[in-house]
């Protein structure tokens, strides 16, 4: 049976890291649902770690490097889209682990391999594309100018996303003074 960790767990199946299975190799499987966890997955500390932030940054990059997988992409679009459909710094998260330039490498690579007959995609390429659509419209969505005190998705340079505070609005509405962890930056809309 496949692993139920590439579908459900964050950073998917831990037998893609490279390390050698656990000795004994003992898998976890029940028969009454049909939940298996492979032997490198059932002697992982998974949900332990997810409880630290270094544990979240790991399985992001986990999740990442799945999307690049033609293997793997169906379902690490699948996770990453529910995780950060749920909260900003989830988003945000994958947003550092370099999840945008993953989805378009996916793509063109999912593309590049797939027939271009009309509707003759792949699961893994229709997957990705929903997923980047997504991240595109959580990131670029504009209802409203923020406020004072509001935080929102803010771009720095080219590619680097911040999660930071509207600290002053200046009379135009167009310009804003923005604050993260690393300082203050102007910023235009």
């Amino acid at each position: 049976p496949k692993c139920a960790a590439e579908v459900k767990f964050p950073g998917g199946c831990r037998r893609f890291t490279g390390e050698q299975p656990p000795s004994p190799p003992v898998g976890l499987y029940c028969e009454r649902t049909e939940f298996f966890l492979c032997p490198w997955c059932a002697g992982n500390d998974i949900v332990d770690s997810l409880g630290t932030v270094e544990g979240v940054r790991v399985a992001n990059q986990a999740d990442v490097a799945a999307l690049r997988d033609p293997a793997r992409c169906n379902d690490a679009a699948a996770r990453i889209a529910q995780q950060c459909s749920r909260s900003l710094a989830t988003l945000m998260g994958f947003l550092e682990a370099g999840v945008v330039g993953a989805a378009s490498e996916a793509l063109e690579a999912l593309a590049a391999s797939t027939p271009t007959s009309a509707g003759d995609t792949s699961p893994g390429y229709r997957a990705v594309l929903g997923l980047f659509l997504d991240l595109a419209e959580w990131i670029f969505s504009d209802p409203s100018p923020p406020s004072v005190g509001d935080s929102v998705l803010f771009e720095a340079t080219e590619g680097s996303w911040h999660f930071v505070s509207v600290v002053e609005a200046n009379p135009d509405g167009q310009t804003f003074t923005v604050e993260w962890a690393r300082g203050d930056a102007d910023a235009t809309r």
